[in-house]
């Protein structure tokens, strides 16, 4: 091994998960030289943010250290070793809890009731009590050692809009928010705004992208670039393409929707019975050219033909649960899910079941994705009910990690995601680690650096790290 170029050996690394290079710099002095170079964690880094779905401005690469570099890279697997083999008696305790008392714009004390953590644990959503002001904070990265500062980086200064969602930019250097106005109950539409911001420019600040009004609302999905889906108290799906400001509204053939949710230009439908996908042609690059029928085209102020685009339907699946009863919770991937990653949906079965049980059903990626026949991975718990709130699937390390609250516990799950030489139908025991126990408003979890932040009954927040920083 000693003989190997540098050139090579730095190629030979970056194939390698992060926890396989710090092995593999144990067997011979070359690679263990090898190991220590920037260049080797910088690309090691880079990969992990593709692979986990992570919003890449989370870190500043260039400039990082390589102790740095290499910390971030391992944080994934280093939380995963912490779940698997930590004492399972008591919650998971963080390494650390970040001293954070923010203000807001007029140097009060801060005080909020929502957020959302962006992938990779630096960015962070919010909305005040006082004034209702959207705010994002720079939280800085879990292994740089830099403060937090006490002031946000910018803010929506409309204190009628809730934050739903946040998803990349077409480019992935930017951030796209999802809101919506609260409004008088007598009021049936529902206005969704959607802002840009790019976090890391010199001055950042929302830009207002989008409005699309939509009649009782009840769920949105979204995926990068700027692709929504909502469902209405109707039954009716409204599709909205932001970057061209195109939108359809569908009566879908499906009936009792549970959840949907986007994948490039596929929407998924899970009802109660079965899963079903659809070929979106507005969601298309070129979707004028490969639409599979008429194209019904709106802008903002038009209203909704009635004619239906045909859309190509790829997939209708019954669900079959080999060993619990009917579903009552669905898990989606997030919005952040990456591109060529498999497509998981976790199934939770009906209450008062005698077994604890989850069912996951793969729909194959890649260049010829496999979409006949889902893979089925049934996956077993232990102690898991009373569940109040499921956030979406996200993916830690080759594990899905599932994210929810179990009474007064925010629980962490981890799954070990199967390979294609699993078979259609394989079984395997999930970890669960309860890593906070107590009353909260609101949470949010980043399993790529480890970090939890919550906001406490009084309103307060509060950051927990469950990686230990470098030292």
């Amino acid at each position: 091994m000693d003989l190997l170029p540098p050139d090579l050996q730095f190629l030979i690394q970056s194939f390698l998960d992060p926890s396989d290079i710090v092995s593999l710099r144990m067997t011979c002095k070359s690679f263990h030289l090898a190991s220590q170079q920037r260049t080797v964690w910088l690309t090691a880094l880079h990969h992990v943010c593709i692979d986990h779905g992570t919003f890449m401005p989370s870190f500043p690469f260039e400039n990082m250290s390589v102790k740095e570099l290499e910390h971030a890279a391992l944080s994934p697997s280093r939380l995963v070793d912490r779940l698997r083999n930590d004492s399972h008696e008591d919650a998971l305790e963080p390494k650390r809890v970040l001293p954070f008392e923010p203000l807001d714009s007029e140097a009060q004390p801060y005080s909020c009731n929502r957020l959302c953590l962006v992938p990779g644990g630096r960015f962070l959503f919010t909305k005040s009590t006082r004034n209702g002001h959207i705010a994002l904070w720079d939280l800085r990265n879990v292994g740089t050692g830099e403060e937090m500062p006490w002031l946000p980086i910018a803010m929506i200064d409309d204190g009628r809009l809730i934050i739903m969602d946040a998803c990349p930019t077409a480019d992935g250097t930017g951030l796209l928010l999802s809101t919506y106005y609260s409004l008088y109950p007598s009021s049936s539409d529902t206005p969704v705004v959607i802002y840009e911001i790019y976090p890391s420019a010199p001055n950042p600040e929302f830009r207002w992208k989008g409005k699309l009004n939509i009649n009782a609302l009840i769920d949105l999905n979204s995926s990068p670039g700027g692709r929504f889906v909502f469902l209405n108290g109707m039954g009716d799906i409204i599709l909205w393409n932001l970057a061209t400001n195109d939108s359809i509204t569908w009566e879908p053939p499906a009936e009792s929707i549970q959840e949907l949710f986007l994948m490039d230009h596929y929407l998924i439908i899970l009802s109660s019975v079965d899963i079903t996908m659809w070929e979106i042609p507005i969601f298309r690059k070129d979707p004028v050219k490969r639409c599979d029928g008429d194209l019904k085209r709106r802008s903002e102020d038009d209203s909704f033909g009635s004619s239906q685009p045909k859309w190509k339907h790829t997939l209708n699946y019954t669900l079959n649960y080999p060993t619990f009863s009917e579903p009552a919770i669905f898990s989606v991937p997030s919005s952040w899910w990456p591109s060529s990653g498999d497509v998981a949906i976790g199934v939770v079965p009906a209450e008062n079941t005698s077994e604890d049980k989850m069912a996951f059903f793969l729909l194959e990626s890649g260049p010829t994705p496999s979409w006949d026949r889902p893979r089925v991975r049934i996956v077993s718990f232990v102690g898991l009910s009373n569940l109040s709130r499921v956030h979406d699937l996200r993916l830690c390390n080759n594990n899905f990690c599932q994210r929810w609250r179990s009474d007064d516990d925010i629980v962490i799950t981890l799954m070990s995601t199967p390979s294609r030489t699993d078979g259609f139908e394989s079984e395997c025991v999930a970890i669960t680690r309860s890593i906070f126990s107590g009353p909260t408003e609101d949470f949010d979890f980043c399993p790529v650096s480890g970090r939890l932040v919550i906001i406490t009954e009084d309103c307060k927040l509060c950051v927990m790290d469950f990686v230990a920083p470098p030292t």
